[in-house]
């Protein structure tokens, strides 16, 4: 192995509505819709002297409320991804090539909730598991 890293994150929310009433209806001491109580996250990058690397993700959501009322909430759900690749150097040229894969769990969740939608229609569909592969080039000077 010639480097790598690993990256953690946690982040605990606490919001709340102090006073906030709307058409007659007191939301107060609600949770404050669209941010989950805790997300958690983990990447980590492998770079090996040959020239190939991975790379991994992981990220976690709690529920998340939807509307003001904390009646309608999307489940948590959990995010896997990975990436292998290979990187060709040259004089004052890079070669990158790789395939990876997002939602390696095969989640169903929303990629961006519309917070107090009307009608209920809260959830923008997110991609299931899948694949991708590609190049790309870097120019030094």
């Amino acid at each position: 192995m010639k480097d790598g890293k690993i990256v953690a994150a946690f982040t605990k929310n606490y919001f709340r509505y102090e006073e906030f009433i709307k058409d007659n209806i007191d939301f107060s001491g609600n949770k404050i819709p669209g941010v989950p109580n805790n997300t958690f996250t983990l990447m980590n990058d492998i770079y090996f002297r040959n020239g190939f690397y991975c790379s991994a993700s992981y990220f976690g959501n709690a529920e998340i409320f939807l509307n003001d009322a904390n009646t309608a909430s999307a489940k948590p759900y959990h995010l896997l991804g990975a990436r292998l690749g290979y990187n060709l150097f040259f004089k004052k040229m890079r070669l990158n090539f790789y395939v990876g894969a997002e939602n390696l769990l095969n989640e169903r969740y929303s990629l961006g909730n519309d917070i107090n939608a009307l009608g209920g229609r809260y959830y923008n569909a997110a991609p299931a598991r899948n694949f991708f592969t590609g190049a790309a080039f870097s120019l030094f000077k």
